[in-house]
């Protein structure tokens, strides 16, 4: 890898670093960590982009709101579509660049975490899943997909549902090793935003982000928990197959995340 001036850059032609920021640096927010490569969870939100957006294969361009690793990239990327990536850890964007090496139609790309690196009405599609919680700013984030997506162009994301029984991304809590006790998401946001590690959203709270951001609204449901993070296999597929055996449900208690479709006006 060669560094030139403030950004980065790769010799491979299918990715450019640009700089990063440290979310460490932001009290409390932590970076997350992205599904692995043949997660339940990753085939759930293909399946949920699928039903919602049936023509993303057909658009001219799509891009992947915080990459990650790639694995949920290549799900997509498998499509043939034309897909950029984009995410602020120079560690997962190298995983990324790795396991999207054969897809000539994949660009995967570092930023800070600021302003996309793209010109205004650039994509036809944008997704994006449980990222918004790990931003500096979950409003100027959304803001700047605005501004990149094509009027008529659809956004599509999910982020932690507060009523989901665990914290899903964990908190600092003192004298506590264990760090997702049972209901701690259920706290008043002033207690709860000074131990989690990201923000957790309600339906209404994503209403009004969106609303004055200047997105209409298509869909706002409940995502079910995948059990990826349970080990066990008899009890994991047991619940697949009963509780958690369908994509979205309208029980707040049984979700993890909350998933919502809308349009550019």
């Amino acid at each position: 890898m060669k560094i030139i001036s403030e950004y980065f850059h790769w010799t491979h032609p299918a990715c450019d670093l640009y700089t990063y920021t440290d979310l460490n640096q932001q009290r409390n927010i932590s970076p997350g960590k992205p599904a692995d490569i043949g997660d339940f969870l990753l085939d759930r939100r293909f399946r949920l982009v699928g039903k919602y957006v049936p023509d993303y294969a057909e658009n001219e361009r799509i891009l992947d709101y915080g990459c990650g690793n790639g694995a949920q990239t290549m799900l997509v990327a498998k499509s043939g579509v034309r897909i950029d990536a984009l995410d602020i850890s120079e560690e997962q964007c190298l995983l990324a660049e790795d396991n999207l090496k054969s897809f000539e139609n994949a660009n995967v790309m570092l930023y800070d975490g600021d302003v996309a690196p793209f010109n205004s009405n650039t994509f036809d599609f944008v997704y994006s899943f449980e990222v918004l919680e790990h931003t500096q700013d979950d409003r100027k984030s959304v803001e700047d997909i605005y501004r990149i997506l094509k009027p008529g162009g659809c956004f599509i994301f999910t982020v932690p549902n507060k009523w989901w029984i665990f914290e899903t991304h964990g908190a600092n809590l003192p004298y506590l090793k264990w760090n997702r006790v049972p209901f701690f998401s259920w706290l008043p946001s002033c207690l709860h935003s000074r131990w989690a590690r990201a923000r957790i959203y309600t339906k209404s709270g994503i209403f009004r982000l969106l609303k004055n951001t200047g997105f209409e609204i298509k869909r706002l449901s409940y995502i079910t928990a995948p059990l990826d993070a349970l080990r066990f296999k008899p009890v994991r597929n047991f619940l697949r197959t009963t509780l958690f055996s369908t994509d979205e449900t309208p029980i707040p208690f049984m979700a993890t995340a909350i998933m919502c479709v809308c349009y550019k006006a």
